[in-house]
């Protein structure tokens, strides 16, 4: 115990510095800027923060009933400003980020790697994803020890901060070890979510005086069953376009890596992945289809829901930790990225093509970066880490400026 108090606070400090790091380098890109973005508080409510705001101040009144209360309620009993916020909620996800790194005994080269993706500028704003992140690593801690106190609680605050309960009951049936032995945890932990659920819609229903409002917003919102339109597109195009596309690839890998294991338990052979890395393909692979068929083909914000989750980081670290580096397998990476590209127009302009296979370079070098080869290992890790720590800074400023970041 001693030793992993000693690990935790090794980690968060190292977490802390390289965050300080890449903060002073924001700091440093803003100084060449002719047009700076401004750190003031106003700037930190763009986007969802300002529906946060507003739902920390005014409760559902707003009839923004599409955001769950978790987060806002924590914001107003906190009385901080959208800074203080921002920074209360980047101690949370390095305190549950560096608990993460412990439980899966994640090397400093690997946890740095893990900790820049440029994605997750969103745990230092005043959004709901450092409490999510929280919530589910406290859900993780449970799977991965065999802990139901703190796998209930996890789920339950996880489903008090976002709209989960779709995701996670799917997952749940799946990550069981033996579904006949194991139904009655599995109906558990579908009761937790559909009690979280009930919770959030009780909060609702006192505040605005209707009974799921929830789902006619999202309708009226355009999120409703249908079949994708091709090509699938986002909002503000460009490379926030192809931003959403790596993590629709992600989504959709996630699936293909499940349908591989499930072969492999139908054959009988013996199947090395835990419950959490299985529970964090589902969630990955569910929520990319859910939003691809209830949003018509518009992927808007699947960047930040898939690639700022507990999730993501532990079936990263799965894939780099397998160190799965091979010719054949860089072969195969390049033909299905590029088909993958395909179905986001990749196909229209030649330069537009050639943006596209920048992805694809990335993943390569991603992938490089699990090699044996030492050589071959640093020239992806650093590749990687230089491009990460790049758009990070960027998308900061991007959020700040008041543009569109995911």
């Amino acid at each position: 115990m001693e030793a992993e108090k000693k690990l935790f606070l090794k980690i968060f400090l190292q977490l802390l510095f390289f965050y300080s790091c890449c903060f002073s380098a924001f700091l440093i890109f803003e100084n060449f800027l002719s047009t700076p973005a401004s750190l003031i508080p106003e700037s930190f409510l763009n986007w969802d923060a300002m529906h946060y705001d507003a739902i920390r101040r005014h409760g559902y009144a707003t009839g923004m009933v599409a955001f769950f209360p978790l987060f806002p309620f924590l914001w107003k009993i906190s009385f901080l400003g959208s800074i203080g916020i921002s920074i209360l909620n980047g101690f949370v996800f390095l305190l549950a980020f560096s608990w993460l790194a412990v439980l899966f005994k994640i090397v400093t080269r690997r946890l740095l790697m893990l900790a820049s993706v440029p994605c997750l500028i969103f745990m230092f704003l005043p959004y709901s994803e450092a409490v999510f992140f929280l919530s589910c690593t406290i859900l993780i801690a449970g799977l991965q020890k065999n802990n139901y106190a703190l796998l209930i609680a996890g789920t339950f605050l996880a489903g008090l901060t976002r709209p989960v309960s779709t995701v996670f009951i799917p997952a749940f049936i799946v990550a069981q070890g033996n579904p006949a032995n194991e139904i009655r945890s599995s109906l558990k932990m579908i009761l937790v979510c559909l009690l979280s659920l009930l919770v959030v819609f009780v909060i609702q229903y006192f505040q605005t005086g209707e009974w799921f409002s929830f789902f006619r917003i999202q309708k009226e919102w355009g999120n409703y069953l249908r079949l994708p339109s091709l090509p699938l597109n986002s909002w503000a195009g460009g490379f926030i376009l192809r931003l959403d596309s790596i993590a629709f690839f992600t989504g959709i890998s996630s699936l293909a890596y499940l349908i591989f294991l499930f072969m492999k338990k139908i054959r009988h052979e013996q199947i090395t992945v835990s419950r959490p890395v299985v529970f964090s393909l589902c969630y990955l692979a569910l929520l990319t289809f859910i939003i691809l068929f209830t949003r018509g083909g518009v992927l808007n914000s699947l960047n930040r829901y898939l690639f700022c989750s507990v999730f993501f980081i532990i079936a990263l670290n799965e894939i780099l930790t397998r160190k799965i580096f091979s010719t054949r397998n860089a072969l195969i990476l390049f033909f299905l990225s590029g088909l993958c590209w395909l179905i986001f127009g990749s196909y229209v302009h030649i330069q537009t093509t050639l943006k596209f296979m920048l992805l694809t370079v990335y993943l390569l070098l991603l992938l490089c970066s699990s090699s044996e080869n030492r050589n071959i290992r640093n020239a992806g890790y650093f590749s990687v880490m230089a491009c990460n720590v790049f758009f990070m800074v960027l998308f900061f400023h991007r959020f700040l400026a008041g543009e569109w970041v995911a």
